[in-house]
């Protein structure tokens, strides 16, 4: 690229995001899982290791105010001919939510097509996507526009449905009624009910869900093993660890499943759950990189892109006991007795979904061999889509393609 180029993208996106065109994530070492940190629980063989990698520090905040997700460029995307196109869509000031929000059985999704023309590539034929369509699912309080950066990337060869569960996101335009049961074996009916009506040709996904959107995907797989190819879970635990238990505890006395009728009152709530939940789900440094302002930005989005019905009731359902048939250990034995692959990934300084648990389930899953072996990102908290982003992405991308 010559230094023309550079001055270009520099007018046009800014130096600190031309700056990340050239930079690219350094993995680190392997280590034993028992010589990460003190502490540490490795309940497999002492011969299996898990990879440390040094997370992706992001220097600036997306135009949209949301959390950054990896800092790609913008990529123009267009809607595909799938019968998503058909749904009502959302106005919106922006180009790209303009062109791939819309709603299916009147859930907010977010398509983006395959951007490589399918007759080009080995064994399409020239009539459909080879790769099987990837399903994304963030967390509790995230929306779709939340990985909106991550597109280009992740729908280079297979096309790419964003989702916002029940509970998720800003109350769609489409309908007028209260969230009522968001348990997980709903939502797995619901997402099932989506993907037919938005790929019907498809009958098998990959999917890479972070935090809920990962427990929803396990719900998935768990009920319909025959719908999933490979599942990519990030920040997903067999157990919280008494500090998540804690959080959870606090968020539901802020998000009371209540009838408030006080919009005013239900807003202070949401702000203050937008405080904790982002406190507690990144990592000290992050935080401290990333500035005030910008997490007092973030704070608002929670605010005006989530309800409070919403949050409350993924509060109040979405949560399963130990003892449920929907625990994590319990989806993860029925997962276990399916032909299913996946891959867990969680950050170090992850307190929502520790170490030592996404180790257990591991051994659960039985995912603990060559690609599938847990990754921990060094220096991350809970949300490493947020912290690094760009790495998140292509290990997404290289899983899901092998």
């Amino acid at each position: 690229m010559t230094l023309r180029h550079c001055a270009m993208l520099s007018a046009v996106f800014g130096l600190g995001l031309v700056a990340q065109l050239f930079a690219a994530p350094t993995l680190g070492q392997h280590f034993s899982a028992r010589t990460l940190r003190p502490g540490y629980f490795c309940p497999s063989s002492a011969h299996r290791r898990c990879r440390l990698i040094r997370s992706v520090r992001l220097p600036f905040l997306p135009a949209n105010g949301m959390m950054p997700t990896g800092g790609r460029p913008h990529v123009p995307l267009t809607l595909s001919s799938t019968n998503i196109a058909s749904s009502s869509s959302v106005s919106s000031p922006s180009p790209v939510r303009d062109g791939g929000i819309r709603f299916v059985m009147r859930r907010r999704c977010f398509l983006a097509p395959a951007r490589s023309v399918p007759g080009e590539r080995e064994g399409c034929n020239g009539t459909a996507v080879c790769s099987p369509p990837l399903i994304v699912m963030g967390g509790m309080a995230q929306s779709v526009e939340a990985y909106e950066h991550h597109l280009p990337s992740l729908s280079t060869n297979r096309d790419v449905l964003v989702y916002e569960c029940l509970g998720q996101g800003p109350t769609p335009l489409s309908q007028n009624q209260r969230v009522t049961d968001v348990s997980l074996s709903v939502q797995a009916d619901i997402l099932d009910d989506v993907l037919a009506e938005a790929f019907p040709s498809h009958t098998e996904f990959d999917i890479a869900g972070f935090s809920l959107g990962g427990r929803i995907a396990m719900a998935f797989a768990a009920s319909r093993p025959h719908r999933v190819r490979r599942m990519h879970l990030t920040g997903v635990a067999s157990h919280r660890g008494e500090y998540g238990r804690l959080v959870l505890e606090q968020w539901r006395d802020l998000l009371p499943r209540e009838d408030i009728k006080d919009s005013d009152d239900c807003g202070r709530r949401l702000r203050a759950f937008g405080w904790s939940a982002i406190l507690a789900t990144h990592s000290d440094d992050f935080l401290a990189n990333v500035g005030p302002e910008k997490i007092r930005k973030w704070v608002e989005g929670v605010r005006n892109r989530c309800t409070y019905d919403g949050l409350a009731a993924i509060l109040a359902h979405a949560h399963p006991g130990e003892d449920s048939d929907w625990s994590t250990s319990s989806m993860a034995q029925r997962i276990a007795q399916s032909t299913i692959t996946g891959r867990l990934v969680v950050g170090e300084l992850d307190r929502m979904a520790p170490v030592e648990g996404a180790l257990r389930l591991e051994e659960e899953l039985g995912w603990n061999e060559g690609s599938c072996a847990l990754e921990i990102v060094q220096r991350c908290g809970h949300a490493v889509p947020t912290e690094s982003g760009r790495w998140w992405r292509n290990d997404v991308t290289k899983f899901i393609s092998t």
